[in-house]
């Protein structure tokens, strides 16, 4: 590439080191240097090595501690201590901290009330002045909005110059913007935090004279961190063409590290002799340096109320579990006489509206899953959509529900191919099938196939022609925050008329499913009412629902005497379950036969027009009213979530306990009965006449 470039005069040819020539050269602070770059200096006519005194003749002690949580607090006790003698916290810092330390080192400084900031590290994107630097860049007006932040943050100003430096061989930073925001999101800047303990690199990072340097982990293989001859040249090449080995910067890294801490004026190194899950080897240049180990200090307890409560429940539980009693467990009981060991307060505490309001810029978005979530328990939609916790993973059965849907969401076009159909979708959703599965799949191909089949003799029994598959739908309802309501429909049945859409809404299910609407009255099954609400937003013209319906597709094994029995059987399982709305309010009714349905369940109706015992039929009345429900427990829902109210409250309606049956996340509330809201069982539909 440079020989293209020398040829084409894009480039001039230049000696570099006919100018370094003239210049002399001093290494200060570079006690070991690889080959690879003392080769390089060799190539300079004058320059110097100037090596530093390794060690002083100082003493330095080393402080032994059996557990990790030890070594923290005694850290936390002498923090305290610098503090009342008037050290500003400003200048106390700690160190050598890995992943075993960060999350005692949280809680130790909540425990004991001293703010600790462990990074600082912020992308030049994230910062209010990266982005509006981006936004300058589309209308061509960023260099004046550069010069003034010049004076205002100096060091975000000088990080972007450099990130604009990689980009000379541009006009227009338009035409890369993509790489420069990248380079935004790539680039980080050290924001300034004051008044809290600063957790450092002491190996990079700045320490002052007057800084008192905390360094924990002086462990085996971590303080200094030792380098494994796993290079793409190993350690044997390396010494054959003069390059320095493992060994060799293993080595220099120990004294540049040793170097370090010998220079610290105000030092406190320890280690620990366990972690969290494993023992721990102390350092090799604790023994290679002299540095004298003393064993950790015992606790003062004088610092930190919260922390001498917890660790006097360790005591207890030593006590309770292995008998076991120290000096501590007297002084901690006798000191805190009224504790709560071994109660427990499972209630939620709740989460301000402020946060959530921020977190969720006001707006709540729902669907009927999330909803049902909501109102079976309001922790369980916590941990699983708020925490995100329920991960989904994909299973034969939702696969399987999927080819289903996917299916018959085109079975009633034209030119509609079955096989062609069922192959193409398998090989989508079934990417990776066992033989077990496989063989499931093809003998449900028939399964399926009959469904298609009896759904469109189905078509024939009723008044309407037209067909809306998989119809997505959002809503907004403004309340105390804005609810994005989504939903899918399965299938909108509907038939136009005199500037009206009747409409019958049609939910598929390959599994059992409660139909029922007596439950809506405490928040549950509102999948169906809601969908009558949504297909007025589906963007069929003044809908009027005559129905609304679940069609089980998948059943269990049908029992018959014969064949023809069978059939029938496997037939009547597939007709619709819901409500149907009295053929007195409806022009167009949806079913063709409502004296003895071929289409609905249970529906019947004598030459009187008395419907029949089972039948499930609500008046225009009832549907207003069911719709002003709905409504109503959606706003109810958003209003809660908003404001962070996320009780424990499972369903109990009757003996039925809805939301603790299948709950994966049980061991997280310790729900107790009294938590539990209990309900009767709802025997009628008199509660809607609370909804005028």
């Amino acid at each position: 590439i440079k020989k293209l470039l020398l040829d084409n005069g894009f480039i001039k040819k230049n000696n570099i080191l006919e100018y370094y020539n003239t210049k002399s050269f001093v290494i200060l602070g570079y006690n070991f240097i690889e080959n690879k770059y003392k080769k390089c200096f060799e190539l300079l006519k004058n320059y110097q090595i100037l090596n530093q005194n390794l060690f002083s003749k100082k003493k330095m002690l080393i402080y032994e501690f059996d557990t990790i949580e030890e070594e923290i607090n005694c850290v936390f006790e002498e923090i305290f201590k610098l503090l009342n003698q008037g050290i500003n916290i400003n200048n106390i810092k700690i160190s050598g901290i890995t992943s075993d330390y960060i999350f005692l080192l949280k809680k130790f400084s909540k425990m004991y009330h001293l703010p600790l900031s462990i990074s600082n590290q912020k992308s030049i994107y994230s910062t209010e002045i990266g982005k509006k630097f981006l936004d300058n860049i589309k209308t061509n007006s960023h260099l004046d909005f550069l010069k003034s932040i010049k004076e205002k943050n100096v060091k975000i100003y000088n990080a972007i110059i450099n990130i604009l430096n990689k980009f000379t061989f541009v006009n227009d930073y338009n035409d890369v913007f993509s790489l420069l925001l990248n380079e935004f999101k790539t680039s980080f800047i050290n924001e300034n935090t004051i008044d809290d303990i600063k957790v450092i690199n002491f190996e990079i990072d700045e320490v002052n004279d007057d800084d008192y340097i905390f360094i924990l982990g002086v462990n085996q293989g971590k303080i200094p961190h030792i380098l494994k001859d796993e290079d793409y040249l190993s350690d044997e090449i390396k010494e054959k063409i003069g390059l320095s080995t493992t060994v060799d910067i293993n080595k220099a890294k120990k004294e540049s590290v040793m170097q370090k801490i010998f220079s610290f004026s105000n030092v406190f190194l320890s280690y620990a002799k366990s972690s969290t899950f494993s023992k721990s080897l102390r350092s090799s240049i604790i023994d290679e340096f002299g540095i004298k180990i003393k064993i950790g200090p015992k606790k003062s307890l004088n610092y930190s109320n919260e922390y001498n409560k917890y660790l006097l429940a360790c005591k207890l539980d030593d006590y309770v579990k292995y008998g076991v009693i120290d000096e501590e467990l007297y002084a901690l009981f006798a000191t805190y006489l009224d504790n709560n060991y071994g109660k427990y307060d499972n209630k939620f505490k709740g989460i301000s509206s402020e946060k959530m309001k921020k977190k969720f810029n006001n707006e709540i978005d729902l669907s009927f899953s999330t909803l049902d979530t909501f109102q079976e328990c309001k922790f369980q939609y916590f941990i699983k959509k708020i925490l995100k916790l329920d991960i989904f993973e994909e299973t034969f059965y939702t696969s399987l529900g999927t080819l289903f849907h996917e299916i018959l969401r085109v079975a009633f076009e034209e030119n509609f191919n079955f096989e062609i159909e069922f192959e193409r979708q398998k090989n989508i959703i079934f990417k990776e099938i066992s033989k077990k599965d496989e063989f499931f799949v093809e003998n449900l191909r028939s399964e399926l196939q009959f469904i298609i089949e009896t759904i469109k003799e189905q078509l024939d029994e009723v008044n309407y022609d037209q067909i809306l598959t998989e119809k997505e739908v959002k809503l907004l309802i403004n309340s105390d925050c804005t609810i994005k309501f989504t939903g899918i429909i399965d299938k909108i049945m509907y038939k136009e008329q005199d500037d009206v859409t009747y409409a019958a809404v049609i939910d598929y299910k390959t599994g059992s499913i409660e139909d029922s609407i007596n439950e809506c009255k405490y928040g549950l099954h509102l999948q169906l009412p809601i969908y009558i609400i949504l297909s007025k937003y589906s963007g069929l013209k003044n809908v009027k629902v005559t129905g609304f319906y679940y069609q089980t597709l998948l059943q269990n094994i049908v029992k018959a005497d014969n064949e023809e029995d069978f059939i029938k059987n496997k037939k009547d399982y597939l007709k619709l379950k819901g409500y149907t709305l009295d053929r007195t309010y409806s022009v167009i009714p949806f079913d063709k036969n409502e004296e003895k349905s071929k289409v609905i369940k249970s529906m019947s109706i004598t030459k009187d027009g008395v419907y029949g015992y089972h039948s499930k039929v609500l008046t225009e009345n009832e549907m207003t009213r069911l719709e002003k429900l709905v409504e109503d427990k959606i706003k109810q829902a958003g209003k809660s979530i908003i404001n962070g109210d996320f009780a424990i409250n499972p369903i109990m309606i009757a003996e039925n306990n809805y939301s603790c049956k299948y709950c994966k996340f049980r061991d997280l509330c310790f729900r107790e009965d009294k938590d539990i809201t209990k309900h009767e069982k709802v025997e009628d539909l008199s509660f809607l006449e609370e909804y005028e």
